[in-house]
């Protein structure tokens, strides 16, 4: 896939500097940061050609990273699944929530499994809020829809208001029956 970013007033934008976008083979669009402690910058173009690093590895590590960050013996940090009144969240450090749908390991935990039976579906409304419950708890879809809907309406740094389920370890929109 090709971005484009479009010429504004005269101002052109570099090639090197136009951010890494990665699509997996669930259809996540992935944007690489590197955090700098008090804000995070894109990786961009530039960057990984002055790295002489592919795509394809900088997902590798950037999994790897994030999962190093789940494993946190901090007990401010690291992974921690809480239960809410209908559903489970997941709770990392405020800003990678989201992504720990890209963490094929987490879903296949048995702490997990062992709460969604039936399947897991998840929602991920933003980047610092990830909810899930099982695919055939009425109570849980309906707290995942409406965590999702609060934040559509007044949330930061959105993602998206679907709800996702996995199967065959690959996430999907969620249909309700």
């Amino acid at each position: 896939m090709q971005i484009s970013i479009p010429d504004v007033k005269g101002a052109k934008v570099e090639e090197e500097s136009i951010p890494i976008m990665h699509f997996t083979d669930s259809g996540f669009g992935v944007v690489y940061f590197v955090d700098q402690n008090d804000s995070f910058a894109y990786v961009n173009r530039g960057d990984l050609a002055d790295a002489k690093m592919s795509v394809e590895l900088l997902h590798v590590i950037g999994l790897k990273n994030l999962t190093n960050l789940t494993a946190s013996t901090d007990a401010q940090a690291g992974l921690r699944i809480v239960q809410q009144d209908s559903f489970w969240g997941i709770l990392l450090d405020g800003n990678y929530e989201a992504s720990l749908v890209l963490l094929d390991d987490l879903w296949n935990t048995e702490e997990v499994t062992k709460l969604t039976p039936n399947g897991c579906v998840v929602t991920i409304p933003a980047r610092d809020i990830l909810a899930f419950c099982d695919a055939k708890s009425g109570r849980g879809l309906a707290g995942l829809k409406e965590v999702a809907r609060k934040i559509a309406a007044s949330g930061d740094h959105q993602l998206t208001s679907q709800l996702l389920i996995r199967k065959d370890g690959k996430w999907a929109t969620f249909q309700q029956a």
